[in-house]
């Protein structure tokens, strides 16, 4: 590996963490550091048992409440140009992630740390031509992925790419905005009752999102905003919405109809913060918006239904490199 590479590497594990502690993850012990393999044979290299330890970029912890418990997350950052990503090359992050999370459970270096039980890891693949990220090629390479899972005891990667951590640089700089906003008293992503689990985890509220949440279509958030009112101060409820997917109104209702039982409704204003600000969607948002207001009206409800926008980058910030 080049000097330019091994700091270009270093730079992005350095931003990785910084996107990772922004979304209210807790780092464990320090970055790049080793645990010692305990599956030699099974994690051999060819025909020869393995002789090297596992390298760990970053190992991070965060509180999941449908669990209702600390997840241990390894996370390897890989900072390569577009054409060195590619099916082969994702395989072998994978396979490489995969075996360092098997011999995580039994590292003293982790338990020493205090580390929570490790079954999960994060891969942040990041190409540093954007310019050249190809979204759909990248789809197929994922699909086609060839990997062997242990039927005990399996493990969950995640993989991430530029789409991805770019949407969650867009949430970040949002997120901040809301909080620094003098009139905000409170901002807290929401955790919906998980009503596929018996009851087993109840509605709350957590200063982080945790992965599953970051994956998906749809972040929920709470918050309570002051209001002055013919000179009178109140605190006012507002519901977030952070939309990543096209905003259609087919989209949009499917959006609205999931969030009716998790009572986000409950509330002042219901804001509704889109990615995508593709202007060919304003006529479906507008409708959107429209019918809202106009069954909320014959509903005599005081919920306000508005539109507000994340800001769409093209990189990472800069600020994140440190």
């Amino acid at each position: 590996m080049s000097e330019e590479q091994q700091y270009q590497g270093d730079r992005w594990t350095i931003q990785s963490k910084t996107i990772l502690q922004n979304l209210g993850w807790t780092q464990v012990g320090d970055s790049n550091f080793d645990i010692s393999c305990v599956n030699k044979t099974a994690h051999k290299t060819k025909t020869r048992d393995r002789v090297n330890p596992h390298g760990i970029d970053l190992v991070f912890s965060f509180y999941d409440p449908y669990s209702k418990k600390d997840i241990g997350l390894i996370v390897e950052s890989k900072h390569r140009k577009w054409d060195g990503i590619n099916i082969t090359q994702i395989e072998e992050f994978v396979k490489q992630l995969q075996m360092t999370i098997e011999c995580a459970g039994s590292s003293e270096v982790l338990q020493q740390l205090e580390c929570p039980t490790v079954r999960t890891g994060l891969l942040m693949i990041w190409c540093n031509e954007p310019e050249l990220f190809e979204e759909n090629k990248y789809r197929e390479y994922l699909k086609r992925l060839r990997l062997t899972a242990k039927r005990s005891n399996p493990v969950t990667i995640y993989v991430a790419s530029n789409t991805e951590i770019l949407k969650w640089c867009s949430l970040i700089q949002k997120m901040n905005v809301l909080r620094s906003n003098s009139d905000t008293t409170e901002f807290k992503f929401f955790y919906p009752s998980d009503t596929y689990s018996g009851g087993k985890s109840s509605p709350t509220r957590r200063d982080h999102v945790n992965i599953v949440h970051l994956f998906s279509s749809y972040i929920f958030a709470k918050s309570k905003e002051k209001k002055v009112f013919r000179g009178i101060s109140l605190l006012s409820e507002v519901s977030h919405v952070f939309f990543f997917t096209a905003p259609t109104l087919e989209e949009l209702n499917f959006m609205y109809s999931c969030i009716q039982p998790f009572q986000l409704e409950d509330a002042t204003e219901l804001r509704i913060h889109l990615y995508n600000d593709d202007t060919i969607f304003r006529p479906q948002i507008e409708q959107f918006i429209r019918s809202k207001r106009n069954e909320l009206s014959q509903q005599e409800s005081d919920l306000e239904v508005n539109i507000d926008y994340m800001i769409k980058l093209a990189n990472v910030p800069e600020e994140y490199n440190k």
